[in-house]
C-alpha cells in the first residue's frame, strides 16, 4: 500500500465540512488521537488496540497533508519501504509520547496562523506544518514497528475499521466499539 492509496481511502471516509475544517477540526483530531494512543499504552491495552489508535492518528496526519498541499504531495511509494526498522531501544511509550509532542507542535503552528493571520496560511506556515506532519508520520510508523506491525498493516486496519463504520452509518459518534 502506498501512502497516496491510503490518503484516497481515508478521503472516502472524510465527512468534515469546509466550515468545520476552518475551525481546526483536523488539528484537534490529531492531538486527541495522539493522546488516546498514549492513553491506551498507559492503560496496557492490547497491541492491536494501540495500533488502531495509531491508525486514527495517521488518518488525521494524512488528511492534514492533503488539505495543505493536495494529493500530489503525498508519497507514492510503498509505506513499508519508508522506514523499515525502528531506532534501537525505542519503546511504544517513547514513540507515542514523541507523536503526542509533535502533534502539539503542529497545533501550536496552526494556532499562530489563526492568531497572527486570521487563518490565512503563509508559504512558510504550510512548509513548517508539513515538515512536522512528515515527522509525525515517521513516528507513527516507528510506533507501528515497536508494536510488531508493518505500517501498511496499521493503515489497512484503519481503513477497514472506517469502511465498516461508514457502511453501518457509524462514522459519527464516540467510542472504539461503534
Amino acid at each position: 500500500m502506498t501512502l497516496r492509496e491510503y490518503c484516497i481511502g481515508a478521503g472516502n471516509t472524510d465527512q468534515i465540512t469546509d466550515e468545520q475544517a476552518k475551525k481546526g477540526y483536523y488539528y484537534l483530531g490529531l492531538c486527541g488521537e495522539a493522546a488516546e494512543t498514549s492513553e491506551k499504552i498507559a492503560n496496557e491495552a492490547s497491541r492491536q488496540e494501540i495500533a488502531k489508535e495509531c491508525g486514527d492518528s495517521v488518518w488525521y496526519i494524512v488528511r492534514l497533508m492533503y488539505k495543505l498541499k493536495g494529493l500530489e504531495s503525498i508519497l507514492n511509494e510503498d509505506v513499508d519501504t519508508v522506514i523499515t526498522s525502528c531506532p534501537e531501544k525505542i519503546t511504544p511509550q517513547d514513540a507515542a509520547v514523541a507523536l503526542m509532542i509533535t502533534s502539539g507542535k503542529i497545533a501550536e503552528r496552526y494556532k499562530k496562523v489563526v492568531r497572527d493571520r486570521d487563518g490565512l496560511y503563509a508559504f512558510s506556515d504550510v512548509q513548517g506544518i508539513f515538515e512536522l506532519l512528515l515527522k509525525a508520520l515517521q513516528l507513527a510508523n516507528i510506533l507501528s514497528l515497536t508494536l510488531g506491525y508493518k505500517f501498511s498493516e496499521v493503515l489497512e486496519m484503519n481503513l477497514a475499521k472506517l469502511a465498516s463504520r461508514q457502511a453501518r452509518n457509524m462514522i459519527h459518534g464516540s467510542g472504539d466499539n461503534r
